[in-house]
């Protein structure tokens, strides 16, 4: 079961110069916030964030949190007091450690100190401690820090830091720290104000998930222009115990080759955020993050071949906590069929740029060669097209405002299906990318992708003679721009 204990750190009504009851006559105002970058602090603040490529601590940001992030005992715990009014100096702190039922400190407080600075170099002149009170255990109960100097208080517009060195005490979960600042009463009676600042002690590192799973065979998804890519589900949350939660904190996913060197990697923020190869959402109800990452062939160092790599993701909790998990998988890129190119394709359509192409068929050779497409999730009963990109399409161009090749159109089938069989039409060797455009069941635009080749085929016909003959010779793949589009005028 989870628990959390209330640690108060509070400034008592009383003070050195017999002051009367607080809250009237306000003169000072202020702000109090934790310090995790002071020098040897035992504390972290995990709301990093990334800016043109550099990683900047949260600490860096302006003190606008009361949140702090505590691990290790004998090291100091440091929060600061700037004084932002305008009448009157600050002089008194006192430190109240909230206790169990039986009225022991849930804390062990050995010393503090005041300084001017947050390196701890500047101790500042005429401030003292005093333990006011101690538990039936020796533990301290109030401590107080104090000048009876008022020209040595925190005059409007400074700022002290204060020092807490405890050595013992609860080591995990949610803390309240309750600060209490008080004036001289230069200007009438004394005044006291409470601040709230939060203490998070976990240990515990986050829980980090992802497909694929180890040692999975992946095969590859086809893109435009033969790239592809397998994708990176992840869902990571803080441990529950004692949560520090892992909203706004640097996360870090790679992959690496069987070499071991990098070929792709991600660092953020954890948040909602959407690009052009991921999506990532944060559910601050439950403190999980799910991201979606596509690892694009063309967008690594080696273009994705087939192979064994290692991806690895990393998950950091607000505390500093990190969880790495790797996952070995072997990469089997998309296949490419390769086809033989029509050596006649003409516009069957002019109405809506259909296209048709003859197949010429010798012995065991085929020039246009016959292609059948399926892809799947359309919606049932609405139109697919099946279109080819061929840039050498100039006059199509012209006349359709696209080289996006119109092959063929199918309806879907009522399992979301769509069929469609067309020759492959005259084009030079290379690689195409095959669009197949519809709608999904939602009636949102939909377009999956194929790859496809086309190469070189000549045909000789007669391919045997004897004595004189005349041989008639057929080709297609090769490059001829004034003669590889339809319509061409």
């Amino acid at each position: 079961m989870k628990k959390t204990a209330i640690l108060l750190i509070v400034f008592s009504v009383a003070t050195l110069v017999g002051m009367s009851m607080p809250f009237v006559l306000a003169k000072h105002d202020r702000e109090i916030f934790w310090v995790p970058d002071a020098a040897g602090s035992a504390t972290s603040v995990a709301f990093d964030y990334i800016e043109d490529g550099i990683l900047y601590p949260r600490a860096a940001l302006a003190p606008s949190s009361a949140e702090m992030y505590h691990k290790l005992y004998g090291k100091p715990i440091v929060f600061a007091v700037k004084n932002t009014g305008a009448d009157d100096n600050i002089i008194a702190v006192e430190v109240i450690v909230n206790q169990t039922i039986e009225g022991y400190a849930q804390f062990k407080l050995e010393r503090g100190r005041v300084t001017k600075d947050k390196n701890g170099n500047e101790t500042a002149e005429g401030w003292g401690t005093r333990i006011v009170e101690v538990d039936g255990k020796g533990w301290v109960r109030v401590y107080r820090f104090e000048t009876t100097d008022a020209t040595l208080g925190i005059e409007p517009g400074k700022t002290f830091y204060f020092w807490l060195y405890f050595s013992d005490g609860k080591t995990e979960c949610t803390y309240k720290f309750t600060v209490w600042t008080h004036d001289f009463g230069l200007k009438g009676p004394q005044e006291s104000k409470a601040y709230p600042l939060w203490l998070v002690m976990d240990p515990h590192a986050p829980v980090v998930k992802f497909t694929p799973a180890n040692d999975a065979t992946v095969e590859g998804l086809p893109l435009p222009c033969g790239n592809h890519y397998f994708a990176i589900d992840i869902t990571a949350y803080d441990n529950p115990t004692c949560p520090s939660k892992i909203q706004g904190t640097v996360f870090n996913v790679s992959v690496t080759d069987a070499k071991k060197q990098p070929i792709w990697s991600r660092i953020g923020i954890i948040k909602n955020d959407t690009g052009p190869d991921y999506k990532m959402y944060y559910f601050s109800g439950n403190d999980t993050w799910i991201a979606h990452f596509e690892v694009r062939a063309y967008n690594t160092t080696n273009e994705l071949p087939q192979g064994y790599y290692n991806i690895s993701v990393t998950v950091k909790d607000r505390v500093g906590n990190a969880k790495t998990e790797v996952h070995k998988i072997k990469y089997v890129p998309p296949p490419i069929p390769v086809f033989t190119a029509s050596p006649n394709t003409w516009i069957k359509d002019p109405k809506i740029g259909l296209v048709e192409s003859e197949q010429v068929v010798y012995k065991n050779k085929v020039l246009g060669s016959s292609v059948t497409l399926t892809e799947t999730g359309f919606k049932s009963g609405t139109k697919v097209e099946f279109r080819i990109y061929i840039p050498t399409y100039i006059y199509y161009n012209k006349t359709y405002g696209t080289f996006n090749v119109l092959v063929n159109y199918t309806k879907a089938a009522a399992d979301g299906s769509a069929t469609a069989k067309f020759i492959f039409p005259k084009a030079p060797q290379g690689t195409y990318t095959v669009f197949i455009t519809g709608l999904d069941p939602a009636g949102t635009p939909l377009t999956k992708y194929k790859t496809v080749a086309v190469t070189c085929e000549v045909i000789f016909n007669p391919d045997e003679i004897i004595g004189p003959a005349v041989i008639n010779v057929m080709a297609t793949g090769l490059l001829h721009p004034e003669t590889t589009q339809p319509g061409y005028q």
